[in-house]
């Protein structure tokens, strides 16, 4: 069953629409309308709305998630990691529960996060190691075979997709240290879907520089080409480079 803003249409991701047609394949276009009983298993991959349990008619859920829970349950998994500078993210395989992301861990793989990252590249990384662990577990989800372990419940709330305004993608707060803006620039890099800016530039990638530049003010440009721009932080610089459409402005 496609998500719900599937159009049809390849973008920045593929479309499981268009493969469905393509390939004959049945479209449903609600959970209740699959007809599920008891002898069924549904797995949910990157489904962007709630499951109600009411609507499984006694079948079998799991769910992939793009998180090592409990840390990081509900939206934006590809945000948050690299806006808060961790090391370590994975990828968690869990029953279905009424609470989001909160149902009891099946396995788990985990795998380092380099700080260079972008939220574009770490949902690549996110797809091939729920790629490895979905194989992994396929026979035991098949037979049900499989045993599951309750989640510690952290007491942090599931993420929101209102928690970050992405029509707001400015890098604009240059008072913090350099990693920091950094990390909050490769936080909403998405090529494809979406850039951050600055001076309303799409900005591709951003990199930390040396303290033996010529000083300035906190968010000064202190250097500038058409590429990229270097912006003096509370700390020391970042570099912004500009996408590449945008070298020839």
């Amino acid at each position: 069953m496609p998500s719900t803003d599937d159009d049809g249409q390849d973008g920045w991701r593929p479309s499981l629409r268009r493969a469905a047609r393509a390939n004959g394949w049945p479209i449903y276009d609600s959970i209740a309308a699959l007809g599920l009983d008891s002898a069924d298993l549904l797995v949910s991959l990157q489904y962007p709305t709630l499951i109600r349990i009411a609507d499984l008619g006694g079948a079998r859920a799991v769910n992939l998630h793009f998180a090592l829970l409990p840390r990081h349950r509900g939206s934006l998994p590809c945000y948050w990691p690299i806006a808060g500078r961790e090391q370590t993210v994975g990828v968690t395989l869990h029953e279905l529960t009424k609470g989001v992301d909160a149902g009891p861990i099946i396995a788990a793989r985990s795998f380092p996060l380099p700080e260079f990252t972008s939220a574009g590249d770490l949902f690549e990384m996110f797809h091939d190691h729920a790629f490895e662990l979905l194989t992994e577990q396929a026979r035991a989800l098949i037979e049900g075979s499989y045993t599951a372990r309750a989640q510690q419940d952290h007491g942090e709330p599931a993420h929101r997709r209102a928690d970050v305004d992405f029509t707001q993608a400015e890098i604009a707060d240059f008072a913090r240290p350099a990693a920091v803006v950094r990390a909050e620039c490769l936080a909403m890099t998405f090529p494809g879907f979406q850039l951050p800016t600055f001076r309303g530039r799409p900005v591709r990638n951003a990199y930390l520089l040396p303290h033996g530049l010529p000083g300035g003010e906190i968010g000064a440009v202190v250097a500038e080409t058409k590429q990229a721009a270097v912006v003096s932080c509370a700390d020391g610089f970042v570099c912004l480079e500009y996408a590449a459409e945008e070298w020839s402005a």
